[in-house]
């Protein structure tokens, strides 16, 4: 069982980070989360890059309309990624105004190794208030 802060508030806030490439399973894994949780007193929350960068390129594809795709994607990273960094701030920072026993944040991002510093800055900085704990997952392949 794990221990409760006392200076902390709230659930106990579990930030599952998934470490690795594209295509490994993480939307499928967060499906199948979802679908676990949905009896029990947790509230589950989920922040996809894939979702908010699409998001960004149907904003500036409503603004440009002779862009193709490739120059949508291109031209959206940036905002992709501070909008992505923005919501998982929210998300984690609120994580003690529920009203449940735990919270599960999901990242559906691609993180691969070298990126992965700048997500747990990130998560220790927007969570340093509450009971948190932060799980990486990676797949295992077997040949």
């Amino acid at each position: 069982m794990d221990q409760v802060s006392e200076d902390k508030k709230g659930p106990i806030t579990y930030v599952i980070v998934p470490v690795g490439i594209p295509g490994m399973g993480k939307t499928f894994f967060v499906e199948l989360l979802k679908k676990n949780l949905k009896d029990i007193n947790h509230k589950f929350s989920s922040v996809s890059s894939d979702e908010i960068r699409k998001e960004c390129m149907d904003i500036l594809a409503q603004q440009n309309k002779d862009l193709t795709e490739e120059q949508l994607f291109s031209m959206t990273g940036k905002d992709a990624v501070n909008l992505f960094n923005e919501r998982l701030s929210k998300l984690i920072k609120e994580s003690d105004k529920l009203d449940c026993d735990a919270h599960i944040i999901y990242i559906d991002k691609n993180h691969p190794p070298n990126s992965f510093k700048n997500a747990l800055k990130l998560i220790n900085e927007s969570g340093k208030h509450l009971n948190m704990k932060i799980i990486a997952i990676t797949p295992i392949v077997q040949s």
